[in-house]
């Protein structure tokens, strides 16, 4: 009994084996059949759409970067910094004896040129960078046709020729966005939006025959509210310019949940649809517990140089936060600023942040600066910092 048992035992074995083995080989052959596709199709693709490269030399420890958002659209400013980095573990001098910028087309069509000549002397720290060119300073570039631009910068540093290039690719479209509070409260009257932009680089005609709006239970589908309005009319609008639709009516939530805002317009004969999420809450928090503010900004504070400045706030908690504000403000006393907004509401997810308030600065010369925001609603908090400015 025991012999026939490991009889069988083995040549159950022996089979696993095989099927294991087999498996294998056939493992391998669908490998190198798929690596095979993967190479031909990166071939085709290469070599039916070569788009431009990002390249960044180092010379005698010096380094030329070019900062660009990678994709605008044709109504936007483009803008783009050139800065020069000393990748070499000391502090080190350096001579611009000339520096040139230039944004052309992919197939070679010039777009803007800057050329500067004269002798520029500097030192940079150790590991380092150095704004040395600022495009949105020099001139305002927008409304330009699709397709992918090249950036190129190049200068004499110490005598060595340094270059960088960079690109961007710009977009032609109108573009169609509802627009919502983040959150709504059981039977509150709201009308959203639905913001039609001309993104493209010249004026376009809009016909619109109608449009359908409609507020639909997310979980279910089922809809609670309908708005038609058939009425034609031919909209011109320019570059960069935006039409603002609302329903005739106000809309009005009686339970909360998540809902669903739908939009249906018919404009040129095409039918566009448009959808964005709505909350709705019994009630929005009367505290701030929990609720951390901070400010920030996405590019390097200088003095006498115009920047972005965020206020973001922080959920702490491991709950959504539905906030209301009567006011929240951002004061900088040092320059007198102060710059405050009315009735706002933010939703934070759990542990989450969210940006509250954007806004530009200009700081007149550099030293300390101090950041002061407050919240006030059904309690009042205010945040401190200070800052540095060189």
């Amino acid at each position: 009994m025991q012999n026939n048992y490991n009889k069988l035992r083995e040549e159950k074995e022996k089979k696993l084996k095989e099927e294991i083995n087999a498996y294998r080989r056939r493992s391998v052959y669908y490998l190198f059949i798929n690596i095979f596709i993967v190479v031909i199709l990166v071939f085709v693709v290469m070599k039916f759409r070569a788009p431009i490269s990002t390249t960044s030399q180092i010379v005698d420890g010096y380094q030329f970067i070019i900062k660009t958002s990678q994709e605008y659209y044709s109504d936007e400013q483009i803008k783009a910094r050139v800065y020069i980095i000393n990748t070499r573990n000391r502090n080190r001098k350096f001579v611009l004896n000339y520096f040139k910028f230039s944004i052309e087309r992919k197939d070679g069509q010039s777009i803007y040129n800057f050329d500067y000549n004269s002798q520029i002397s500097s030192e940079i720290e150790a590991l380092k960078s150095r704004l040395v060119f600022e495009l949105e300073r020099e001139a305002y570039l927008s409304r330009l046709k699709s397709g992918e631009y090249l950036i190129k910068a190049e200068a004499l540093i110490n005598g060595k020729k340094l270059s960088t290039t960079n690109y961007f690719v710009v977009k032609e479209e109108v573009t169609y966005t509802l627009q919502v509070d983040p959150f709504y409260v059981v039977n509150e009257e709201f009308l959203p939006k639905l913001v039609v932009r001309n993104r493209t680089s010249s004026p376009t005609d809009l016909r619109v025959k109608s449009i359908v709006w409609k507020i639909e239970k997310s979980d279910v589908g089922k809809v609670i509210f309908v708005n038609k309005q058939e009425k034609e009319n031919t909209y011109s609008i320019n570059s960069g310019e935006v039409l603002i639709f609302e329903p005739e009516k106000t809309f009005v939530v009686k339970s909360k949940g998540i809902y669903n805002v739908k939009t249906v317009l018919t404009v040129n004969d095409i039918v566009k649809s448009s959808a964005i999420g709505i909350r709705v809450i019994d009630f929005p928090e009367r505290t701030y517990k929990n609720i951390q503010a901070n400010v920030y900004s996405d590019e390097l504070l200088l003095a006498k140089k115009k920047v972005t400045l965020h206020v973001s706030l922080t959920n702490k908690s491991s709950k959504e936060r539905f906030l209301k504000f009567s006011s929240l403000s951002l004061l900088i006393p040092e320059i007198n600023y102060n710059y405050e907004i009315s009735n706002s509401k933010v939703y934070i997810p759990p542990s989450g942040s969210e940006i509250a308030l954007t806004v530009p600065v200009f700081f007149p010369k550099g030293g300390k600066y101090t950041f002061v925001i407050q919240l006030v609603g059904q309690e009042r908090k205010t945040f401190s910092y200070e800052v540095e400015i060189p």
